[in-house]
């Protein structure tokens, strides 16, 4: 009789939960309510994460960090997430944490702010060019992860074993036929299995739903295996893509250069792959 009290119990919870989630038609635009309404829907699906990020969401949303045109263009975006069946885990989650960490950035204004919700807008409405819904969606969950981690920690690709990093946060969205994130100088550094390397002085286009970056000119150096940065190098004479789920690329047309052994520059074609243990011997 008690297990199935218990059962019964954990059960009326569920639905209980459920129904909070199935309650919420629209989120109301108004600051307080808005935030409130937000959080129940969150907490329904995961309750301990759901607080967590509504916690801190709750510094940026009433310190000051949102306009009141931020905060329309907020309800006009969580409502269409809604209205598209958008998920609270890990589409608003990751919404709420993203927006908290566009307006935290020092490089990012209030007009770029509102282009990136355009971008955002296309993605949901599946303006993004797609073969099907489950690849519609994947560009959507992409987008706002690659921004999460862009926001967070200046990372273009980010993943357990590998991760692409700008030095800088000074870049702007655009939107072609997809979404992309767009730098107009950076020093491009793949980090993996403890080692590095580095594209300095590069610019280019990320395109994160395909995770590929186009980029043009810049320098490569092999300073982590000795040898000096005004030695030995190549640079960049040409346009050239990297697809960042790699920890390697190749570049086609560059000048090589190395000051110990030749008198002259080479043309040639640089591979780099990231590894573990490189030393200077």
């Amino acid at each position: 009789m008690k297990k199935l009290l218990t059962l019964f119990l954990i059960l009326l919870f569920t639905l209980t939960a459920y129904s909070q989630v199935s309650k919420i038609k629209s989120f109301t635009p108004d600051s307080t309510e808005f935030f409130n309404e937000m959080e129940s829907f969150l907490r329904a699906s995961r309750d301990g994460d759901g607080k967590y990020i509504m916690d801190e969401f709750s510094w940026q949303w009433y310190g000051g960090k949102f306009s009141d045109e931020q905060r329309k263009d907020v309800y006009r975006i969580a409502n269409l997430m809604l209205a598209n069946k958008k998920k609270a885990f890990p589409d608003f989650s990751n919404y709420i944490k993203t927006i908290s960490f566009f307006v935290n950035s020092k490089y990012q204004t209030e007009s770029s702010f509102f282009s990136w919700q355009k971008i955002l807008e296309k993605l949901i409405l599946g303006e993004a060019t797609s073969k099907s819904a489950s690849t519609a969606r994947k560009q959507f969950v992409d987008y706002l992860q690659a921004c999460n981690d862009l926001f967070e920690k200046n990372a273009l690709y980010s993943s357990a074993a590998t991760e692409w990093k700008s030095n800088n946060s000074n870049y702007t969205f655009g939107f072609d036929s997809l979404p992309f994130i767009e730098f107009e100088a950076l020093n491009l550094t793949c980090y993996s299995k403890g080692d590095s390397a580095v594209i300095l002085d590069t610019r280019g286009k990320y395109y994160p739903t395909e995770e590929i970056w186009y980029g043009e000119g810049g320098k490569i150096t092999w300073e982590r295996a000795g040898f000096p940065s005004d030695s030995v190098y190549a640079v960049i004479d040409d346009k050239y893509n990297i697809h960042l789920k790699s920890p390697q690329y190749e570049v086609n047309n560059v000048t090589f250069y190395d000051l110990y052994y030749f008198d002259e520059p080479m043309k040639g074609n640089v591979r780099e792959k990231v590894l573990a243990n490189i030393t200077e011997e």
